[in-house]
């Protein structure tokens, strides 16, 4: 019996598993130039205020939790976003290809035409140090595809 309970919870945990890793299911494959290309506006921000919104983001035929970011600007790749502007985000939860905005980080944006929606699925991504190899690297990259789209 308590083996039986036991191969039950383990069934359990990995089908709960499996169900997070497909949570996000937004299928983007572009790559980071097309997602580039696809974005009206592509920014590296400072998160300066978050705040639960009234109002939730609808995505196909379900709503969901958001919160919203309130940014300052550092650095513009593509567009023209404005200084002290707000972005969305979905409330944290583990697969559900929220980025989990947090005030006083640094995140580059890849903001779509359509709306304001910041997941990591559409290229956004977030940085814990600014000066580590990694971000450097992205940094770098973002700059040149800036230089390609400014031509």
């Amino acid at each position: 019996m308590i083996a039986n309970r036991a191969m039950h919870a383990t069934f359990l945990a990995l089908l709960v598993s499996a169900l997070r890793a497909e949570a996000c299911s937004i299928r983007d494959l572009a790559t980071e130039e097309e997602k580039f290309a696809q974005a009206k506006e592509v920014f590296l921000a400072r998160i300066v205020r978050i705040e639960e919104s009234a109002k939730p983001v609808r995505l196909g035929n379900t709503d969901i939790k958001a919160v919203q970011g309130t940014y300052k600007l550092v650095e513009v790749f593509k567009g023209e976003p404005k200084d002290n502007d707000t972005v969305v985000d979905f409330v944290f939860n583990p697969g559900n290809c929220s980025l989990g905005i947090m005030a006083g980080l640094h995140y580059v944006f890849f903001i779509r035409p359509e709306n304001r929606l910041v997941l990591w699925v559409y290229g956004s991504r977030g940085y814990i140090n600014l000066d580590g190899s990694v971000p450097k690297k992205d940094l770098a990259r973002l700059r040149e595809l800036g230089g390609k789209a400014a031509r």
